[in-house]
């Protein structure tokens, strides 16, 4: 019984780290894409069920989401929501997959993969829905190139926090299963 106790404790745990990191790095003021953002999602669909990491990525985005629009002023949807809603829930949704075998280079072949798909993905987006580039391939190329410094950043942070992040969740959960015993 203190074993199942102690394991629902650990639940609970994670479930209020996760929500109270996500948030927080969310709206944390950063440079442009160097946030730990990213990175915590990877970390949080390979740790957490796949329903409640999807949940959880939707949460912190739509609550931070309204903060940030109120603070600014800003819309608080738009088209551009659509894309990178779905590039964030597709690295937590696929993240699960990590469980299966998560070696040191997967994780990490993971996570550079999901900084340059999110990126691809976002301006793109940002391409055909912003209305700031000509509907061209001029126009599409402009885009992607001025976009190169926020993929520098999002590489930058994901070879800063992916391996931070997921040394710390090791070091954490076998902390744990020591004192279970």
């Amino acid at each position: 019984m203190r074993n199942f106790m102690a394991a629902q404790h650990l639940e609970c745990f994670k479930l209020l780290f996760w929500v109270a990191l996500l948030f927080l790095a969310r709206l944390m003021p950063h440079v442009p894409n160097l946030t730990p953002y990213m990175s915590l999602l990877l970390l949080m669909g390979y740790s957490l069920p796949r329903r409640t990491a999807i949940f959880l990525t939707l949460l912190s985005l739509i609550a931070a989401d309204v903060i940030l629009a109120l603070w600014h002023h800003d819309p608080i949807f738009g088209l551009w929501s659509l894309f990178t809603y779905s590039g964030f829930l597709s690295i937590t949704f696929v993240a699960y997959g990590l469980k299966q075998n998560h070696t040191f280079v997967r994780i990490g072949t993971f996570a550079l993969s999901s900084v340059l798909g999110y990126w691809l993905w976002t301006n793109f987006g940002t391409w055909l829905t912003s209305g700031m580039y000509a509907y061209s391939w001029a126009g599409f190329m402009q885009c992607f190139i001025l976009a190169l410094p926020f993929l520098q950043a999002s590489l930058i942070s994901a070879l800063i926090f992916v391996p931070l992040f997921f040394g710390l969740m090791m070091c954490m959960e076998r902390a744990w299963a020591l004192k279970l015993r």
